[in-house]
């Protein structure tokens, strides 16, 4: 007979109710594993199970065991791909590794959301998460309501993709909350429920210590999920066109876009080359505003007015209060960022600390130095 929840020390309540949740089992409560959640960070803010997310958490075996839970067991060992790909930024670049390109590849675009990855536990869904429990994470569950609720596959599925406001709802979007950063904005459709401006796009699928053996996006489509706009190259020629192509149709795509991904079984790299080439800018802060809207808000900090082409820049997208503070982004301090065409402009974060490095003690040289650019109108 199993033990009483109530008398299961906490950390083990906790370390349980982590993988009733991966699996679908009632265990305890939404709020009583909140409250344990945060007693633990305070107690023990080092302990592995606090630190990570927990959809990387082990089967507690031993705890199963110990407290007659056997019939919770699931063998299951998930190997995670990593998220984090590397990034061409120069045409020198691009033409050093692609120019003997050789075999079966494809080329899609880069959307520029926010990274979701959505679980399944015996084709249904369970949960979303975006980059686990830590501080930069949000809850993610309102994206369930958006992807398919039935894939013919058993055991846990982890799918991954990218959740982005649409560009043809971008406007009302905006009339609705007042948001300026299309990206940042999918945390206030989040935060609300405001799925029906968005979509989930996905681009990997992973299960249960089993191999995927077709192509990844075939079988996403198969399963349901929209799959970024793809073709496949096989030669630098094919490369070329197709990116050319691709930047033809970026304006009538419906998913904002930073970027492409190329992918073969060698690599899979992102290019911010051509039309995604993101040009640095250099300005400095002049205030800070948070953009109240109905259902949110978007952190932004206001500069020196930066003009390029038909556009003044006046404020630079930033994550949260966090960067600001890191950046030490004082009034009138240096701040640069890069100007992305489908997107508000966005805090680069090196290149700034850069900045305050080489202008230590004279930041009213630099501020001359920026009003008296061309491009500060």
């Amino acid at each position: 007979m199993g033990t009483a929840i109530s008398e299961i020390p906490s950390l083990d309540r906790y370390i349980l109710a982590r993988w009733c949740y991966g699996i679908g089992e009632d265990f305890i409560s939404d709020i009583e594993y909140n409250h344990l959640h945060n007693r633990l960070k305070e107690a023990m803010p080092d302990n592995e199970y606090v630190r990570r997310s927990w959809s990387d958490d082990p089967c507690p075996m031993e705890l199963l065991e110990k407290y007659g839970l056997q019939h919770l067991y699931r063998d299951i060992k998930f190997e995670h791909k990593s998220e984090s790909i590397r990034s061409i930024n120069t045409n020198a670049e691009f033409r050093e590794i692609f120019s003997r390109l050789d075999e079966p590849s494809r080329l899609s675009y880069k959307l520029d959301g926010f990274n979701i990855q959505v679980n399944y536990y015996n084709g249904k869904p369970i949960s979303a998460e975006t980059r686990g429990r830590r501080g930069n994470s949000l809850n993610a569950n309102a994206v369930l309501s958006i992807v398919p609720q039935s894939i013919p596959k058993l055991g846990r599925v982890k799918v991954t993709g990218e959740l982005v406001v649409c560009n043809s709802e971008w406007e009302r979007f905006k009339l609705e909350t007042g948001n300026v950063s299309q990206r940042n904005s999918v945390a206030t459709a989040l935060a609300n429920g405001m799925m029906e401006y968005t979509e989930f796009v996905a681009f990997n699928i992973q299960y249960d210590n089993e191999t995927v053996d077709e192509d990844i996006y075939n079988l996403l489509r198969k399963f349901g999920f929209i799959v970024p706009y793809n073709m496949k190259v096989s030669d630098f020629s094919q490369l070329e066109n197709a990116m050319a192509e691709l930047a033809e149709l970026r304006e009538s795509y419906n998913y904002p876009n930073d970027g492409l991904v190329i992918e073969n079984t060698k690599y899979q790299l992102a290019l911010r080359v051509g039309a995604w080439q993101e040009e640095m800018m250099q300005s400095y802060v002049t205030g800070y505003d948070e953009n109240v809207g109905l259902h949110g808000n978007a952190m932004v900090v206001n500069v020196a007015p930066v003009v390029q082409d038909d556009r003044t820049i006046r404020q630079v997208s930033v994550t949260n209060l966090s960067y600001i503070i890191g950046c030490d982004l004082q009034i009138g301090s240096p701040i640069a960022f890069d100007n992305r065409s489908m997107a508000t402009a966005v805090l680069n974060v090196e290149r700034t600390k850069d900045l305050h490095e080489k202008y230590a003690g004279r930041y009213d040289v630099y501020r001359r130095k920026i009003d008296n650019s061309e491009k500060v109108g």
